[in-house]
């Protein structure tokens, strides 16, 4: 009976660390599975926040080329309207010099007929000449004797924009080309 015993204990011995085995087993594949999902989890976890953080750098960027390409343009604009200040107050500058070198020749004409004609000395022609220059800031040629450009030239130059100069400024007190210019610009009339 002791043999039949022990061979038959060494057998259940042998039957239960086979099942227990195979429990050990299955609860460590069970407990693989459940790393194996975590760490898929965790995998998953980093790809959706590394893709928000893509898409979030890609919105900054957008929105940063967006401003930068607002600035240019904006700077592009300011820089055309103050070249086409600059080409307007170079071409107001230059009919003034006109209107000014015609001025000169026309009181240099009236002076060498004063003279032809009076038979007076050259003294008091030049005092005739030196008297028909007007010098009254209420009228554009004695504005342009005494500051040498046109009102609405002086108000530009001295921080008033290109419309408002011209419009502020009245017809008797512009050039031809100021009124001009302010009615095909800016419809001045």
């Amino acid at each position: 009976m002791n043999k039949a015993y022990i061979i038959g204990t060494v057998s259940l011995s042998i039957l239960l660390a086979g099942c227990g085995n195979q429990t050990s087993s299955k609860s460590s594949n069970s407990s693989s599975k459940a790393r194996s999902e975590s760490v898929s989890k965790k995998n998953s976890i980093k790809k959706a926040s590394s893709i928000a953080l893509a898409k979030q750098k890609s919105s900054e960027s957008k929105a940063k080329k967006d401003s930068e390409s607002k600035a240019q343009s904006m700077s592009i604009a300011s820089s055309e309207s103050e070249s086409s200040a600059l080409a307007y107050s170079q071409s107001v500058s230059s009919a003034n010099a006109a209107y000014s070198s015609s001025v000169s020749a026309r009181n240099a004409q009236s002076s060498s007929a004063s003279q032809a004609s009076s038979a007076s000395s050259s003294n008091s022609a030049a005092q005739s000449n030196s008297s028909s220059i007007s010098y009254d800031t209420n009228t554009l040629t004695g504005f342009l004797n005494t500051y040498g450009e046109t009102p609405a030239a002086y108000k530009m130059q001295h921080g008033m924009s290109e419309k408002e100069a011209l419009e502020t400024t009245p017809n008797t007190m512009k050039t031809s080309g100021e009124i001009q210019y302010g009615y095909m610009t800016y419809g001045i009339k």
